[in-house]
């Protein structure tokens, strides 16, 4: 495992952790700010000042 790990420049990890960071910051965005997503968002956001 070091062995292989050793073929990689020291640049390399966190370009990787960017891309990733950036492809799952993308994708929450988008399920968030999604249209279809504000009538959800909207009754969650009635939960704390339900009586129930």
């Amino acid at each position: 495992m070091s062995e292989l790990i050793s073929h990689f420049k020291l640049t390399t990890f966190p370009i990787a952790a960017l891309v990733i960071f950036l492809i799952v910051f993308g994708a929450v965005c988008w399920r968030v700010f999604r249209p279809a997503q504000s009538a959800e968002m909207n009754r969650n956001g009635h939960i704390p000042l339900s009586d129930d």
